[in-house]
């Protein structure tokens, strides 16, 4: 219900209403501009039955558009519409080129952080009166509480870490392997991607650079192994010479590996191929590739390394 609350999606008609709002900060649209061409490759995965539904409904199923955070033709980030309105409260303060080294905690509650001033390499410490939040994203939120002492007790030990509290943190990362498929089209679409376009958007923030070009062609599909849409494809790249296919949750519990707080030295396994069933399954979105590629409304793209022109 938040990300309703937060969400002003202008293409309503567009998507499933029960799973969207309208009214909030957060500006989600379609892209104002599509390359021709893209049409086309929907067209022939209709053709195979990939007809494409709300991508970010319930059950996003078939090739689509996606929408994007795109307010008059700039990303609408978090930062922008949220944090750049509220920097002049008082109960606010945004601290640039900062990196937290460490949570601290007193016993197993957490009473504040420690953060490395980048510009003059100071150390600093920072106490709260109620509650720390940790948002550092998928790999970052589990190397911070590995970094605190908040992990796996024998890896913790192996690098002098203070235990606080003995727990799994760390391990069952779920991420996406893709694979790589390249193609060639005849179009002239890209060559109008020059100084005039550029000198247009910065005028009026519309035109072909306001949008993300094949990335927001996209779609999810079931393998032959699953029920559910365990497969995406989508294309890569405002060139789009290549598209990419994945298995959405291929590999099975990687793990982090803590190292010292130089995120450059950080370590992560992935085991991206760990079983047979994994491999056939990308083999499966790949076959489904082909097909689209090869389908008679568009005629064969030739696969190669050329770009598109």
């Amino acid at each position: 219900e938040f990300f309703k609350k937060s969400e002003n999606n202008l293409n309503p008609d567009l998507v499933d209403k029960d799973e969207h709002g309208t009214g909030g900060p957060l500006t989600v649209q379609r892209f104002a501009s599509q390359p021709p061409f893209a049409e086309d490759i929907l067209k022939a995965a209709a053709s195979l039955g990939y007809k494409g539904t709300d991508l970010s409904g319930a059950n996003p199923s078939g090739l689509n558009y996606v929408q994007g955070m795109v307010d008059q033709g700039i990303r609408a980030s978090t930062a922008r519409m949220y944090l750049t309105k509220k920097l002049h409260q008082t109960n606010l303060r945004v601290k640039l080129n900062a990196q937290v080294e460490k949570i601290v905690f007193n016993g197993t509650r957490a009473t504040g952080i420690v953060y490395r001033d980048l510009i003059t390499n100071e150390t600093v410490t920072v106490k709260v009166n109620k509650e720390v939040i940790l948002s550092g994203g998928v790999i970052g939120s589990p190397h911070l509480l590995l970094l605190s002492g908040v992990g796996p007790k024998e890896q913790l030990a192996a690098l002098n870490i203070n235990v606080v509290k003995d727990l799994k943190v760390g391990s069952n990362l779920l991420h996406h392997v893709s694979v790589k498929a390249e193609f060639t089209m005849n179009d002239n679409f890209l060559q109008n991607l020059n100084i005039d376009e550029l000198v247009h958007y910065l005028t009026n923030q519309s035109g072909q650079l306001a949008s993300n070009s094949m990335v927001q062609l996209t779609g999810f599909f079931n393998s032959t192994l699953s029920p559910l849409n365990d497969l995406q494809l989508y294309f890569d790249g405002f060139e789009t010479w290549c598209s990419r296919t994945g298995y959405l949750s291929e590999c099975q519990d990687g793990k982090l590996l803590n190292g010292t707080s130089d995120h450059d030295e950080f370590i992560a396994k992935l085991n991206s191929m760990k079983t047979n069933k994994n491999a056939a399954i990308i083999d499966d979105i790949v076959k489904k590739y082909e097909a689209i590629k090869g389908a008679p409304i568009t005629g064969p793209l030739p696969c190669g390394r050329r770009r598109i022109g």
